[in-house]
């Protein structure tokens, strides 16, 4: 008997706390925590740790990388039924076009339909991708950007990011959720915990 499998993608610009609500989160749902970040390819790398902002030709082909990689917690027949949460993912998801590439909504121009096996699986209905929006005031991620060490992402980044973020409207709304992120760590996870609980 099939059932809805849930990646939680935790989402936000540079300094909204990703990796460690991400962590956390998938700690609370005994899940697996995919870093985006780590699957970004090194040019990529280069170009942020040099204060130059990704273009969408940047992104793409990393938003499929990290797609794939959370799928195979997802399609997992061993996680998917001992956790309805198979994995928890750090990623920006920017913009509404990058969450649809994460759905599997926009395939690669590179891949076909027909050898895109992880686009197929995300089809069926079985696995279901649900946003968290880590909304933080400008001022917060400043403070955080400037105490942060040893990130690539340099602060000089923030106004590029916030300038990209889309927020969902419409039909979009209805797998998000948004949370304050300027909160202390523990009391963004209950928040998030609590939203959850009418959802999955």
């Amino acid at each position: 008997m099939s059932h809805t499998t849930y990646v939680l993608i935790v989402m936000g610009p540079c300094g909204c706390g990703k990796s460690e609500v991400g962590q956390k989160v998938a700690n609370l749902y005994k899940s697996t925590f995919v870093d985006a970040d780590a699957f970004h390819p090194k040019e990529n790398v280069k170009k942020m740790g040099d204060g130059i902002p990704l273009t969408d030709e940047d992104r793409i082909p990393w938003l499929m990388k990290v797609r794939t990689e959370f799928l195979k917690f997802a399609t997992n027949p061993s996680s998917s039924e001992k956790n309805k949460v198979a994995a928890v993912v750090g990623c920006s998801a920017l913009k509404n076009k990058y969450r649809d590439i994460l759905r599997g909504e926009i395939p690669h121009p590179a891949v076909s339909s027909s050898d895109d096996s992880t686009n197929n699986a995300a089809t069926t209905g079985d696995v279901k991708l649900h946003f968290i929006l880590l909304n933080c005031s400008r001022a917060i991620l400043e403070q955080r950007l400037t105490q942060r060490s040893g990130h690539f992402m340099k602060s000089g980044m923030l106004e590029s990011q916030l300038n990209t973020l889309e927020y969902p409207e419409g039909q979009e709304l209805q797998s998000f959720s948004v949370v304050n992120g300027d909160l202390e760590l523990v009391d963004v996870v209950e928040e998030i915990e609590t939203k959850l609980k009418h959802i999955i």
